[in-house]
């Protein structure tokens, strides 16, 4: 029974990640950059489709060619990523009305490379039989999850990179945009419009 119910979660999530990338591809890729203006429904439709099938083909191949390799290297990547870069821009943007577009893009660049050059120098890449490249040994960064260091690195850069920039925030404006982001857009309307 738990089988039936791993592979449905798993069918599901797959399915749901093909049609998001192939409504991406449909909408905002050909209807906006190559299609310059609004096509027709069915056209879109049928880019659609055929972006469903090619996505899907695509995926399957890259599932293939990496069947035997370990892939906690994607797995630790994919942590630290989240946690380095994604939660500081997060929390900066709901909790410190200073935080601008400067210091998320610092913060999101910055710890991307931080830990894209921390995982390739780490155990899971070479240095060990379960690593990537287990015939190497060019480690020189000895834990195996690099968010003890890219996580904090994410919230300093973060910060620098505001603290570094140039516009003042709108005190105002930053109000109004906690709000919708806490409330949500019709609640935060129906205030505004309260005497």
């Amino acid at each position: 029974m738990s089988a039936c119910a791993l592979f449905a979660t798993g069918l599901a999530s797959t399915a749901g990640l093909i049609m998001a990338a192939a409504t991406s591809v449909a909408h905002d890729l050909f209807a906006h950059a190559i299609y310059r203006h609004r096509p027709p429904e069915a056209h879109e439709v049928r880019i659609a489709r055929m972006a469903t099938v090619v996505i899907g083909v695509v995926g399957a191949g890259l599932a293939v060619l990496v069947s035997g390799i370990n892939l906690k290297v994607l797995a630790s990547a994919t942590l630290s990523l989240s946690a380095s870069a994604v939660a500081p821009v997060l929390l900066y943007s709901f909790m410190w009305a200073r935080f601008n577009r400067t210091g998320a893009l610092v913060a999101l660049y910055g710890t991307l490379s931080l830990v894209v050059v921390l995982l390739a120098f780490s155990p899971l890449v070479s240095g060990n039989p379960q690593a990537l490249f287990p015939d190497r040994d060019f480690q020189c960064f000895p834990l195996t999850w690099p968010g003890v260091i890219t996580i904090p690195a994410g919230f300093v850069l973060g910060w620098l990179g505001s603290v570094m920039s140039r516009p003042a925030p709108d005190s105002a404006s930053y109000a109004d945009a906690q709000r919708i982001a806490l409330l949500g857009p019709d609640v935060a309307a129906a205030q505004s419009t309260m005497p």
